[in-house]
């Protein structure tokens, strides 16, 4: 997975773009309180590593904009 960032400083921009591999995928329930539920995605590559989180509603959204495209993804493979 290719990571690209850009941060807004006072002196400027810093932008990173760094390359790294999906580590492990997270899914945390809460049971008494749904609204910190929640999905992480661990990732590390050579020069970075960090980790994404991911609402229930941004994970809905992702799945959702996913759909049209979803004939191109099973076709991809692994490399």
């Amino acid at each position: 997975m290719r990571i690209r960032i850009k941060e807004k400083k006072s002196f400027g921009e810093k932008r990173i773009d760094a390359l790294s591999t999906v580590d492990s995928v997270l899914v945390k329930e809460n049971i008494l309180e749904p609204e910190k539920a929640h999905v992480a995605v661990y990732f590390k590559g050579r020069d970075s590593s960090g980790i994404l989180t991911l609402s229930p509603d941004e994970v809905t959204k992702l799945t959702e904009s996913l759909k049209p495209v979803r004939g191109l993804l099973r076709g991809a493979k692994k490399l």
